[in-house]
């Protein structure tokens, strides 16, 4: 099977609600970034990274594809009040909350 965009953005969005439930994603990325990386490996063979950032004074994990793409599943945890800046799941180029990101642990 093929992924595109759009069925891995169904993917990662269904095992977000299932890791989270209806809980606030604040300071739950490492939880959902690890878990998500090896099931996104065994479900597509798609191989990632996981990368960390800062932002303001909190750290932030997400995954990098090989293409440098992003895979975001918790960057609405940095959403300004009562604004929808960040996605719930979000795939795509590197935002400001990955600027500067570094492959976990480097």
């Amino acid at each position: 099977m093929s992924w595109d965009d759009k069925k891995l953005k169904v993917l990662c969005r269904e095992f977000r609600k299932g890791m989270l439930a209806r809980m606030s994603s604040k300071g739950k990325c490492a939880m959902v970034t690890w878990a998500l990386q090896g099931f996104i490996s065994f479900a597509t063979g798609i191989q990632t990274t996981v990368y960390e950032s800062s932002v303001g004074e909190w750290n932030h994990l997400y995954l990098v594809m090989p293409d440098g793409r992003v895979i975001d599943c918790t960057g609405d945890q940095f959403n300004p009040k009562g604004k929808r800046k960040y996605l719930q799941v979000y795939i795509g180029e590197p935002l400001d909350i990955h600027e500067g990101g570094k492959p976990y642990g480097r």
